[in-house]
């Protein structure tokens, strides 16, 4: 008996297929596409947002070189970091000491109710479909504990990309992206998870004149630039930085 798989199962499979041999295939530079101002800020506002503690299991769905990986494991919590490229993980597992699965995202090889945290950070908006992301992060709450954290960032719709109809396509690569609306993530978040503990747009793509500036700031340890960075969270949850920013963070509890 043969098995019937519909279009829209097949697309999803060629366009998971095709991320998985590119990400290995870049592996090697995938971390030179990041600048210092771009890993200076994203750092800072996702700690700033997101609070590790020593010894807690913390779960990284798509780790990929591991960019995140060694910031977790910094700040004292075992790690174990999720990816479908192997070799990406090969290079994230050389960067630190760190447990590293390879797994798709949509299903976790873990027993319930197992990490103490869990983070995914600008991942979600390569996953195909909407049924496959609730999937997804259904299987991020289930092997999370009762009151967990979760850490997500994603690509932001902006103002010009609805101009533009660009809220989905392909990267180079042939990557698929998908661009979320905030009140988007909410609904798709609230589907699963009990509650969003906060959620706004931050700016990470580079500007060539401030960028140098910024990423001195970021890391010094000023209280004005903390400060700062404040600021910068609390604008990012008006209506204007959901017109400008490029990506969305959200911290939900199971």
């Amino acid at each position: 008996m043969s098995l019937k798989v519909s279009g829209s199962v097949k697309r999803e499979f060629e366009y998971k297929r095709r991320e998985v041999y590119s990400r290995n295939e870049a592996a090697d530079i995938y971390d030179s596409k990041f600048s210092s101002y771009r890993n200076s800020t994203e750092t800072t506002l996702v700690f700033r947002n997101f609070k590790v503690n020593h010894y807690e299991l913390i779960l990284e769905v798509g780790c990929g070189t591991g960019r995140f990986t060694v910031e977790f494991v910094k700040r004292g919590a075992e790690v174990v970091a999720l990816d479908y490229s192997i070799d990406s993980l090969k290079i994230n597992k050389s960067r630190c000491k760190c447990h590293v699965v390879l797994a798709d995202l949509c299903f976790l090889p873990f027993k319930d109710s197992v990490f103490d945290e869990a983070a995914t950070i600008s991942v979600f908006q390569h996953v195909p479909t909407m049924k496959s992301r609730i999937a997804g992060l259904k299987e991020i709450r289930r092997v999370s504990k009762e009151g967990a954290k979760f850490l997500i960032t994603v690509y932001n719709n902006r103002f010009w990309d609805k101009i533009r109809d660009e809220k989905q396509g392909f990267h180079e690569g042939l990557i698929y992206y998908y661009r979320f609306d905030v009140s988007e993530l909410k609904q798709m978040l609230l589907s699963v998870f009990s509650k969003i503990v906060d959620i706004h747009c931050i700016i990470l793509e580079e500007n060539r004149i401030l960028s140098p500036v910024f990423s001195v700031l970021y890391r010094t340890r000023l209280a004005r630039v903390r400060a700062y960075t404040s600021f910068l969270v609390a604008v990012g949850k008006t209506s204007l930085f959901h017109l400008l920013g490029d990506h969305i963070l959200s911290i939900c509890k199971s």
